[in-house]
């Protein structure tokens, strides 16, 4: 079970190449694991006063399980609890570089998926392929996808595909900001008025 840390298969007669990986795309038996469920997530939440469990929900939720249970994020919520204060913790550990990789890598592709997700707009998508550590860089919009939903930048339930929660939609606002995305970072850098507007399709919002 390796829940975000996806473990590269060598080679063929490779020592390490015989066995069941389960991620947080495609999980039949232990999803549950991967993170706090909304009992335990409450549970620990009861033994201290600084936080309360909407605050909690609100910053590392937004992981769902096939039969629609809630995770959170574990490494984040114990750091909140200890500090008394909600902030990016998990996403402090390098992993998050990741997102601006995956987006600069094919931007045309899935700019206007992101802008969406970043308007709290989840994008509908039929993802089966799963990521494979160690193998080629993604070449579509669904290996991208299928990527980020393995290391937990993204959230995917159900045929629909989001930013899980506070956390996460911190760094997208933030990667999305950077030069190289062009008329998309200015738009970011503008308002979230003119994002909206820009996928609506809405002209005269967007030119005023």
């Amino acid at each position: 079970m390796t829940g975000v840390l996806p473990i590269k298969k060598y080679s063929a007669g490779s020592a390490l190449n015989m066995f069941k990986e389960y991620t947080m795309l495609k999980d039949p038996s232990f999803e549950q694991y991967f993170g706090f469920t909304e009992h335990e997530t409450k549970a620990l939440c009861e033994k201290q006063q600084a936080l309360s469990m909407d605050e909690i929900r609100d910053w590392y939720n937004g992981y769902q399980a096939r039969d629609g249970s809630q995770l959170y994020n574990p490494r984040s919520v114990v750091c909140a609890l200890e500090d008394g204060v909600c902030q990016s913790y998990w996403t402090r550990t390098g992993k998050m570089d990741e997102v601006l990789f995956f987006l600069k890598y094919n931007i045309s592709e899935v700019r206007n998926d992101v802008i969406q997700m970043v308007n709290d707009t989840p994008v509908r998508i039929n993802i089966e392929e799963e990521y494979s550590a160690g193998q080629n860089p993604p070449e579509n919009k669904m290996e991208i996808y299928s990527a980020m939903i393995v290391y937990g930048l993204l959230s995917y339930h159900d045929g629909y595909l989001k930013i899980p929660n506070r956390e996460l939609m911190l760094e997208f606002q933030k990667a999305l900001k950077d030069d190289e995305f062009g008329y998309v970072a200015e738009l970011v850098r503008n308002s979230d008025e003119i994002l909206y507007a820009t996928l609506n399709k809405d002209g005269d919002t967007v030119g005023s």
